[in-house]
């Protein structure tokens, strides 16, 4: 787990690191500035996952059609967000994703791990969206 930007509160948000959920090293990275000023939150219109054993596994597979399938560097999404809450990191606070083209340089892509095209995220992936955003606004 890694702490971010706010190692010493409490209320920080803990992110299941790269390595644990088992991510391959990016091809090439984009580096960004901190603090970029906007947040894109997207979908992954694929399966909601609860438990950290299913959502590795769930951002291995999105990764793979990512790179494999795609040509992408690595991972769209800076973070991702799964129905119970957990907050995942993509490619993190500082380097450019490639979740929106045109956008990936000035803005985080925020990935909720499910479809949610005819019901809305769960509350606590709502909330872990918030305290992600507030550790933004802060560092």
């Amino acid at each position: 787990m890694l702490l971010l930007k706010c190692p010493f509160d409490p209320d920080c948000p803990v992110v299941v690191s790269r390595e644990e959920w088992g991510a391959r090293y990016p091809r090439e990275v984009a580096n960004t500035p901190d603090r970029l000023p906007y947040m894109i939150i997207h979908h992954s219109e694929g399966p909601e996952c609860f438990s950290q054993t299913d959502c590795a596994q769930v951002l291995r597979d999105m990764q793979d059609q990512n790179m494999d399938s795609e040509g992408k560097s690595d991972i769209e999404f800076n973070f991702l967000i799964s129905s119970d809450g957990t907050i995942y990191e993509g490619t993190g606070w500082n380097i450019a994703g490639s979740h929106t083209e045109g956008s990936n340089d000035v803005s985080y892509g925020i990935c909720f791990l499910g479809d949610y095209g005819s019901h809305v995220p769960e509350p606590d992936s709502a909330n872990a969206f918030l305290r992600l955003e507030e550790v933004r606004n802060e560092a």
